[in-house]
């Protein structure tokens, strides 16, 4: 069930086109707030909604006893009239942009066809509990479950 769920949610996505479909706002992304963790790699990514500022940002990290090891820091901001989800990699000099360009009620789908690898990051809430992320270009994706865990984890940004 799962898995019809998730491609339900890429078939809407795909049919949305590429341009937002309303007016979004920073609390359309209430659904990704909380603490996740990869269910195959234990690693973890945490998100902020702040509807009063406009900010929704994110960070994805390991931990390793006590230590914490940040991996990526993401954030989406509307430009003009358009949504960003910027994702900021050690390996690149600068944050990578992609615009937002569909929406439902629990995902979105950024692009950056620009970009080499990947060219399209998008989120699924599959349930409550249970959140897809995908990333890719037209010759192959990588796709991360995650599980929303109930005890907060520090996460010193």
């Amino acid at each position: 069930m799962k898995s019809l769920t998730f491609i339900i949610s890429i078939l809407l996505l795909h049919l949305a086109g590429n341009s937002q479909t309303k007016e979004l706002k920073t609390s359309d992304f209430l659904w990704l707030m909380g603490t996740w963790q990869n269910t195959e790699t234990g690693d973890y990514e945490h998100w902020v909604v702040d509807t009063i500022n406009g900010k929704i940002s994110g960070s994805a990290f390991s931990l390793s006893g006590s230590d914490t090891t940040f991996k990526e820091q993401m954030l989406i901001r509307k430009t003009a009239d358009h949504y960003f989800f910027l994702a900021d990699v050690p390996q690149n000099q600068q944050p990578v942009s992609f615009e937002i360009v569909a929406t439902t009620e629990n995902s979105f789908r950024s692009e950056n066809t620009k970009h080499d690898f990947p060219t399209f990051i998008s989120y699924s809430l599959v349930s409550e509990v249970n959140l897809v992320a995908e990333i890719g270009n037209q010759y192959r994706s990588m796709r991360f479950e995650f599980v929303r865990i109930e005890e907060k984890i520090k996460c010193e940004e």
